[in-house]
């Protein structure tokens, strides 16, 4: 499937492509952990665009992806200094603290990513944090704000399915199967 995917966006990089569309194109393959061709990619876009600040947050998550942990929360930093309203940036922040064992730093960081772009991913994400560090209501909280939304992923559900069982919540269990199949009384 990613071998596919890096065929697809090597098909797309050789077009000539928009801003905004080049900067997806850099996204996706690091998304598909394609570092070298993001890579060559974004040093293009910096060299064509050195005022873009988006290519700095690209740049960071790159680092990230490094492992290069401090250098990537450099970046993100400067990148948040001149766009305090970047879901993404801050989303970014929170992954770079949750990698570094900074779970409340990254918890921070995820929820001023979520106040302002609610996103169910940002929600599974922050769940996830909450459950390690064993804050159940917390996490149980995020996913089920998360499924009022008619777009929300399956793995949504799941998640709260797996986390009411592996926390013997066996009452909140029959519940969400209860909502579940009134929800989706045709779905297996």
């Amino acid at each position: 499937q990613w071998d596919a995917m890096k065929t697809y966006l090597d098909i797309l990089a050789r077009k000539e492509l928009a801003v905004d569309q080049e900067l997806w194109l850099i996204q996706k393959y690091l998304d598909s952990g394609h570092h070298q061709p993001a890579e060559t990619k974004l040093a293009s876009f910096q060299e064509r665009h050195p005022d873009d600040s988006r290519g700095l947050l690209l740049d960071a998550w790159l680092e990230m992806m490094r492992g290069n942990l401090e250098v990537s929360l450099t970046k993100t930093q400067r990148y948040l200094e001149q766009d305090t309203n970047s879901a993404g940036g801050w989303r970014l922040k929170g992954r770079i603290h949750r990698l570094m064992d900074q779970p409340q730093q990254a918890i921070d960081a995820l929820q001023r990513s979520k106040s302002i772009t609610p996103d169910s991913s940002v929600r599974m994400e922050l769940a996830t944090l909450y459950s390690q560090s064993r804050q159940i209501e917390a996490a149980a909280g995020e996913l089920n704000t998360g499924l009022t939304d008619p777009k929300a992923p399956q793995q949504l559900r799941l998640m709260l399915e797996t986390l009411y069982r592996e926390n013997k919540r066996y009452n909140d269990l029959k519940t969400f199967y209860t909502k579940t199949l009134e929800k989706f009384p045709e779905d297996t």
